[in-house]
């Protein structure tokens, strides 16, 4: 089962990551996983098209086709300042620019994240998250997956939002948000809720 990390993990993660030869572009991940509680399979699977607007920005949501999902069901995800500042800083170090303007002019159906084998292809769901849990396991940050990070974002968003908006925006099912609505009603079963 995934566990939720502390700061103090996150902290050592991201300085680790500063230290490899793709800090732009891991930290780019990490912030996705962390701050917009994206999945291993949802990260590996966008596309340029999908985070570059065109005015050449860095878009502040991405809509996910179903296919995208675990679930198998569209969802918009939301990009903080802070997750868009590193996905331009990716780019713009992938890519040699300090302009995103000009990609809108190439193949923007390529994948977002290139892994170190291939200029061209992209990272699976299973890579990805292999590659993480040896960057948390090489930082120090053990018994941990890519979920775990996906799992810090869901806990931190419970503690500022009501659960019904907290499943919407991971992504779950439209039954399990009646259901939370339900529970949000009753102080003891929101705390048992979110010990789990």
């Amino acid at each position: 089962m995934a566990r939720n990390l502390n700061q103090q993990e996150i902290t050592e993660l991201l300085n680790h990551i500063s230290t490899k030869r793709h800090a732009f572009r891991d930290k780019a991940i990490l912030m996705l996983f962390l701050y917009a509680g994206m999945t291993a399979k949802e990260v590996s699977s966008l596309e340029l098209c999908q985070v570059i607007t065109s005015d050449g920005s860095v878009a502040n949501e991405i809509d996910l086709g179903g296919r995208q999902t675990r679930a198998g069901k569209e969802r918009k995800v939301y990009l903080t300042k802070q997750v868009q500042a590193a996905i331009k800083r990716y780019l713009c170090d992938r890519f040699g620019c300090n302009d995103l303007l000009p990609l809108l002019l190439t193949d923007t159906k390529r994948p977002l994240f290139i892994n170190q084998k291939s200029t061209t292809r992209g990272f699976s769901a299973n890579t990805l998250a292999g590659h993480f849990c040896k960057l948390m396991t090489e930082a120090g940050v053990h018994d941990a997956s890519s979920y775990s990070l996906r799992k810090s974002y869901s806990i931190k968003l419970a503690e500022r939002a009501i659960p019904s908006k907290l499943l919407a925006m991971i992504g779950e099912s439209s039954e399990l948000v009646a259901i939370a609505d339900r529970i949000a009603s009753n102080p003891e079963a929101l705390k048992l809720l979110l010990r789990v």
